[in-house]
């Protein structure tokens, strides 16, 4: 009873019931709240703290870079030691000094190229593998990047999309090869579909980056280096034979045709007539492109289905009934 009236003493004043502070104090004491809250302390403490305070990894790297006479050879372990000490040299937790001479001694044996890969660098082979969901800093990518890189030539973009001191590192990867080909470097400014470049919203499925870094000017897959053409000339040949194969003889101007939901849902969304499937065409003031169909909606089966294009006036299909829309080609059944 004591004890009870302890409790009861402590209860306070913006707490009116009795038993609802009764009730919060037997969950707090409980055995399950304990090994619950143990397993997060446990958590916590296996955490490394950084010591960049609010200047963040980006900017201590790009320090970094600039007070050296050979930027290339600060890679990830180095930047990644250096926001994980103290200005003294001493680690942020004494229980961690033996990991950070493991990273400081495999990275001094790797050669300078072993680190463009961010598997089998240092910190990867000493720390593990980064967790999906998890940025262990500026390098964190979007994709598994390829093993080796070729010597980067060096071109900043004059983009539109913002300060690129506000981006995550990316890389891109060629798109038409069979193997992950890294083609460029990058810093990555939105995913969010109304986010637009030169007044056109990027879309769905789709990201606005920053190119930084050309990697391999003339980087092409297999086939494609057989016949020495660059990056630029095998997108461009399978794009026409792609839609030389789409544009046969069964789809001629002004053509009935069903509009398929581009989300790969196989919904019919729309129906409609195609205008015109020449990339040059515009719809909206923008290039069709490849593979693109010119289409008349003329019948509206889900209003709410978001276009392949959005634009300040256009955004669901809805408000495309009556005018003309650019759609992909593998997404139109024709009738």
């Amino acid at each position: 009873m004591q004890r009870v009236a302890q409790r009861v003493e402590l209860k306070p004043s913006n707490i009116t019931s009795v038993h609802a502070w009764n009730a919060w104090v037997k969950s707090r004491t409980s055995k399950a709240f304990q090994e619950k809250s143990d397993w997060y302390r446990g958590l916590r403490r296996a955490q490394i703290p950084h010591t960049t305070s609010r200047k963040g990894m980006h900017r201590l790297a790009h320090e970094m870079k600039s007070n050296t006479d050979d930027p290339k050879k600060i890679n990830r372990s180095k930047v990644w030691i250096a926001g994980h000490t103290h200005s003294d040299g001493r680690p942020v937790r004494p229980e961690f000094a033996d990991t950070f001479e493991q990273i400081q001694t495999l990275d001094s044996q790797m050669d300078s190229t072993s680190g463009d890969n961010i598997r089998e660098d240092a910190m990867s082979k000493i720390l593990g593998k980064d967790k999906p969901g998890r940025v262990r800093d500026l390098y964190k990518l979007f994709h598994d990047l390829a093993g080796n890189k070729g010597n980067p030539g060096d071109m900043a973009s004059q983009n539109e999309v913002g300060d690129v001191n506000r981006g995550v590192k990316c890389q891109i990867l060629a798109w038409y090869a069979n193997e992950d080909v890294v083609v460029t470097e990058g810093e990555f400014c939105s995913a969010d579909k109304d986010y637009k470049i030169g007044k056109i919203s990027i879309g769905r499925n789709a990201a606005a980056v920053i190119i930084k870094t050309v990697l391999d000017i003339e980087a092409a897959d297999e086939a494609s280096a057989r016949e020495q053409v660059s990056p630029r000339e095998a997108v461009m040949r399978r794009s026409s034979e792609s839609t030389s194969y789409s544009t046969s003889t069964t789809k001629s101007p002004k053509q009935k045709c069903i509009l398929l939901d581009f989300n790969n849902s196989g919904c019919t969304i729309a129906e409609g007539k195609v205008c015109s499937t020449n990339p040059t065409d515009l719809v909206h003031h923008v290039p069709l492109g490849e593979n693109v169909s010119k289409v008349w909606v003329e019948v509206v089966k889900i209003g709410e289905a978001a276009v392949w294009r959005p634009n300040s006036e256009v955004v669901y299909i809805s408000d495309a009934l009556g005018t003309t829309v650019a759609w992909p080609n593998d997404k139109l059944l024709f009738l």
